[in-house]
């Protein structure tokens, strides 16, 4: 009996040790999380072959046709796009289509993807776009706070392209107001989660 009482002890022991581990290893993840979200996009670009928006989220496009405007690549994908989007609609979105040369641009440049649902998604669909049109290089555009995971997705699907990433901040983004603000907590902590869900899975399931 007092063996097994000990032993219980040992075992309950253990377990909370167990449990307070873990949870030090989430502090420090979730802080290390945060403190990696860039802040600013980088200040010069380098020319890409191609720039690659990722529907969802605000001012990701307008951002992505400005940099074609400004001469960093020569095309312009647009993945995860819903299926009843029209070229007029994303045209009425960038600013009343009042943005310089977005009608023109559309002609020659930009392609809409409709078959992404989520980034794992994004990353396949665009990839395959990019291996269509014989592409190496590609400008990454999507909010900070979702650069981490779709930056592996694609590096997770094809490690051999290179990409810059080009994070976009909705507004001034602000840590702290993020932290204290529950909706925006909420988005923040499911992205970490999806972002350790996304490393585990790059880990296990390719080489």
């Amino acid at each position: 009996m007092e063996n097994a009482f000990f032993n219980f002890k040992v075992i309950q022991r253990s377990l909370v040790t167990l449990f307070l581990l873990l949870v030090f290893l989430w502090v420090i993840g979730f802080a290390n999380f945060l403190r990696s979200i860039p802040i600013q996009p980088p200040g010069d670009i380098v020319k890409s072959d191609a720039i690659i928006v990722l529907t969802g989220g605000s001012r990701r496009l307008e951002v992505g046709i400005t940099l074609l405007e400004n001469d960093k690549a020569a095309l312009l994908f647009v993945s995860g796009v819903n299926e009843k989007v029209t070229r007029s609609d994303i045209l009425n979105l960038l600013d009343g289509g009042k943005l310089p040369k977005s009608t023109k641009f559309f002609d020659c440049c930009i392609t809409l993807g409709y078959t992404a649902e989520d980034t794992r998604g994004n990353a396949k669909e665009s990839l395959q776009w990019v291996r269509d049109n014989s592409l190496s290089s590609i400008i990454l555009v999507t909010s900070n706070y979702h650069m981490q995971r779709a930056y592996l997705e694609f590096k997770s699907q094809n490690p051999n392209i290179k990409i810059t990433q080009y994070p976009v901040s909705n507004g001034q983004f602000r840590l702290s107001s993020w932290l204290i603000h529950s909706k925006r907590f909420v988005l923040l902590f499911l992205e970490f989660h999806k972002l350790i869900l996304t490393n585990l899975r790059a880990y296990c399931c390719y080489p």
